[in-house]
């Protein structure tokens, strides 16, 4: 068995912004989830923005069972806040040892213009 990524490199924060369709005349409500003890590694795209690869460990991230992706539920966006720069998920990669899933590569896609508004 391999063992979860030492919290060490793991040293790293985001807010995972969650838009939820209430069902209720197209409204929609907001949640905003702290995700802890990642690691974050930032790429340089053209025309000054960024983009990044976000590890998740399944043992020491916290909190544990987050979604990322927009399947289940009402979710009508999703968006990772680092900082005061928003992106947005571009693909979500399980990795698995032997037959227990061990992390998520998360490819956040360049930042996006408005990053203040959700």
């Amino acid at each position: 068995m391999i063992p979860a990524i030492p919290l060490r490199f793991l040293p790293h924060s985001f807010t995972l912004v969650t838009e939820t369709d209430t069902g209720i005349w197209g409204a929609t409500s907001v949640s905003e989830t702290t995700v802890s003890n990642v690691r974050i590694d930032f790429h340089d795209v053209s025309d000054g923005k960024s983009s990044a690869l976000i590890f998740y460990d399944c043992v020491n991230s916290t909190p544990q069972n987050v979604n990322f992706t927009l399947s289940g539920g009402n979710i009508k966006r999703l968006a990772v806040r680092i900082d005061d720069r928003e992106f947005f998920i571009e693909k979500v990669e399980y990795l698995y040892a032997e037959d227990t899933l061990h992390h998520l590569e998360i490819t956040l896609g360049s930042e996006r213009e408005n990053s203040a508004a959700v």
